[in-house]
């Protein structure tokens, strides 16, 4: 589907005043949402407010020339907090998508805690998880475990039994600063601070991992399309500048490259063969932040400091086909709420976190009906631990 004739709407009403807590390059963007709720560092705790942008924002007139045309500025009255009462920092922020008001926090001492919104109160707290937790990936059909990645493991862990250990994967002192299930679930997706992509089942430990070195240090992964063959990688080169890549594993299986210690020819090889298109950007020190769509097969772009959003449209070969670009202020962080929190006449709703406010820009094709029919709800679970551990449950679960 084309989607040239989209647009972009600012919403009115923003949260103002609201202090961008910067140092988010490990676990999400800075910035995490469920249909209700946004969660984001703020300074040294976790901000809570709602998404309906219609509580808690006070406005006024703007003041000079802005004032003449009856221009408004809001700010925000009240920001709830998770307290999470720890001495390490907050590494890792997740709303699962099976309840939307349930937030994951991860830490460096290497607990997980469990928050029940809007009351803040902390269900679960599972400790000793790793050693520092930096990313947290849900199964697209459980809550009941969850894979996370830390200081040298990914661990995968039963949320039913106090956060106890499945099978803990050692990984000798690397850094995954962010993971992902695949989309049919099979396996794990993981990115490290020292260039390394990785792609498993958590299930069986190293010995079925996979490997690839990358050329530019990665900062996020996402799925594209396909049972568990496509994804994305963005990251900064070692000239500091944005790179986005998208490989199909599935095309390249000859050439995988198979355990940690295969050498950088194969790892070449593997990359030439996979990929599926590249995006460079020569916008220096500017972290990319990205957000893939499977039902519309969008992919929503920003940067750090920079006060573009660009959408690329997988049925076009990842060709740039919209474009929404802030004159106030530019993206810190951005997020893409979940698909039922939008209307069947928006194509998604995106928050823009900049240095002092939170806004909504919502993509639609002015007012034209995007979608048949769309949830109202999360998902539901439909594989247990015990289904998943053996092996009996499938994408065709969902």
């Amino acid at each position: 589907m084309d989607w040239g004739d989209s647009v972009f709407r600012e919403h009115v009403k923003y949260y103002g005043d609201v202090e961008y807590t910067p140092g988010n390059t490990t676990g999400d963007n800075g910035i995490v949402a469920s249909k209700n709720y946004m969660a984001f560092r703020h300074h040294d705790s976790v901000g809570i407010l709602s998404t309906d942008f219609e509580s808690n924002i006070a406005e006024k007139l703007a003041q000079g020339r802005k004032a003449e045309y009856g221009s408004k500025v809001y700010t925000t009255t009240k920001i709830d907090h998770v307290e999470p009462g720890i001495e390490g920092n907050i590494k890792a922020l997740h709303f699962t998508p099976f309840n939307d008001d349930e937030l994951l926090v991860g830490d460096s001492n290497g607990a997980l805690s469990l928050y029940e919104l809007p009351s803040a109160s902390r269900k679960l707290r599972m400790e000793h998880v790793s050693s520092s937790i930096y990313s947290l990936a849900s199964h697209p059909f459980s809550s009941e475990f969850l894979v996370v990645g830390g200081d040298g493991n990914l661990n995968l862990i039963d949320l039913n039994k106090q956060g106890a250990s499945i099978v803990d994967t050692k990984l000798d002192k690397e850094q995954i600063v962010r993971a992902i299930y695949s989309n049919d679930g099979s396996v794990v997706y993981g990115v490290t601070a020292d260039k390394l992509l990785l792609m498993y089942d958590p299930r069986t430990k190293a010995t079925s991992m996979e490997t690839l070195k990358l050329r530019f240090t990665p900062t996020n992964v996402v799925n594209l399309d396909g049972d568990h063959s496509q994804i994305a990688v963005c990251g900064l080169t070692s000239f500091l500048e944005p790179i986005i890549v998208g490989y199909d594993l599935a095309a390249a299986a000859a050439a995988t490259v198979t355990g940690a210690g295969a050498g950088a020819g194969a790892a070449s090889a593997f990359h030439e063969q996979s990929a599926l298109f590249e995006q460079n950007y020569a916008h220096k020190q500017c972290t990319p932040y990205m957000h893939y769509d499977g039902i519309t097969r969008l992919l929503y772009v920003a940067f750090e400091s920079c006060g573009d959003l660009l959408v690329f449209n997988a049925n076009e070969n990842f060709s740039k086909q919209a474009l929404y670009h802030s004159v106030t202020d530019t993206f810190m962080s951005m997020v893409v709420l979940p698909k039922h929190a939008c209307s069947r006449r928006t194509i998604n709703r995106v928050l823009k976190f900049s240095k002092t406010r939170i806004q909504q820009v919502v993509h639609t094709r002015g007012g034209k009906l995007i979608y048949e029919r769309i949830a109202s709800t999360p998902r539901s679970n439909v594989c247990t631990l015990d289904a998943y551990l053996t092996g009996s449950s499938s994408s065709s679960s969902s």
